[in-house]
């Protein structure tokens, strides 16, 4: 029995084809829209070893497939970093209050969630939406994975448990560093200086490489005049360990692991100084007397009676003059 097919007009092949190319280039345009940034590679996941693969791959996906597309999977990401950073920092401050040695294991004891929730937690919500856009995490895959997970957990944990070594309870001011610093602390503080500036060197040389030197200079500059130079001039500076692990982790955001791995890390870092400090004010007692006197707190009577003594009035809006001074030495270190 011979059975015929019939014969496939040359006109429907050719719309066929044409079909066929038209859904190719609608998908290479959807793909290109989906996250024209997002780094992509054709590479085979055979060429990966097991154990690479795993600690690279989110736990949960970035979006549903029916919805994957770069806008939904960016939000999910912020969901992802919001989450976990918001685990891994109540998990800090249990950690850190769970030892009994309050020497090393440094923190304030009085600051509680409940502190966190009600005076910090705006602040913090602020930082990390600007890591979070800066550091280009909504470009990466989620940070539920190891290869990310793991550096935040690190960072958590070590910048308390340096706190057995002597030289990590000085604080960082200009004051503390002319005044108050001995030698190790100093010796110590050059070769965190060149650790950082080696990370920096590194990515300096993979923006130039990849065409995105004005761009990230761009926003380095736009950090520095809005986040530093309004403040470290002031005497009553105090360089926090949230604040410099922030500002510098934020730039730590290029592709090559290295770089992920070190924003991770100092995210972490930033989390700890949360967990075991509360977002304490980067000019700290100025900041809160100018707080305290515009809001006519009742507490500042005892500071106004041993500064005007023998004045006939307090002025309406009294200066805050236990700034230490860092030029002859005089004070104490903020």
């Amino acid at each position: 029995m011979q059975i015929e097919l019939p014969a496939r007009s040359s006109a429907s092949s050719k719309g066929s084809d044409a079909a066929g190319l038209l859904a190719e280039e609608e998908g290479k345009t959807a793909w290109l829209r989906e996250d024209a940034d997002e780094v992509k590679t054709n590479e085979p996941a055979a060429e990966a070893s097991t154990l690479q693969t795993r600690l690279a791959t989110p736990w949960l996906p970035d979006a549903p497939q029916c919805c994957g597309g770069g806008a939904v999977k960016s939000r999910v990401r912020l969901a992802k970093f919001l989450f976990l950073s918001y685990v891994l920092l109540i998990g800090g401050h249990a950690f850190i209050r769970a030892h009994g040695n309050e020497t090393r294991w440094e923190r304030d004891p009085n600051y509680s969630i409940d502190d966190f929730h009600s005076l910090d937690l705006h602040a913090c919500a602020l930082d990390a939406l600007c890591y979070f856009i800066i550091g280009r995490w909504w470009r990466r895959e989620g940070v539920d994975r190891w290869s990310v997970f793991a550096p935040m957990a690190f960072g958590v944990y070590v910048f308390s448990a340096v706190g057995a070594a002597d030289i990590a309870h000085y604080s960082i001011s200009l004051f503390a560093i002319k005044c108050v610093w001995p030698a190790p602390v100093v010796v110590a503080a050059a070769l965190l200086v060149v650790a950082i500036l080696l990370m920096v060197f590194l990515h300096v040389r993979a923006a130039w490489r990849d065409g995105l030197m004005l761009g990230r200079s761009l926003e380095i500059v736009a950090t520095v005049l809005i986040f530093v130079l309004p403040v470290c001039r002031d005497p009553s500076f105090h360089l926090h360990h949230w604040y410099w692990t922030w500002l510098i982790g934020m730039h730590a955001n290029q592709d090559a692991w290295c770089s992920i791995a070190a924003g991770a890390f100092l995210w972490g870092g930033y989390l700890n100084g949360i967990a075991a400090w509360g977002r304490d004010d980067l000019l700290g007692c100025k900041r809160s007397f100018y707080a305290a006197a515009n809001q006519h707190c009742g507490f500042l009577d005892c500071y106004y009676e041993s500064h005007y003594a023998n004045a006939t009035s307090t002025p309406s809006n009294p200066p805050f003059e236990d700034a230490p001074n860092w030029r002859t030495c005089e004070g104490r270190a903020p």
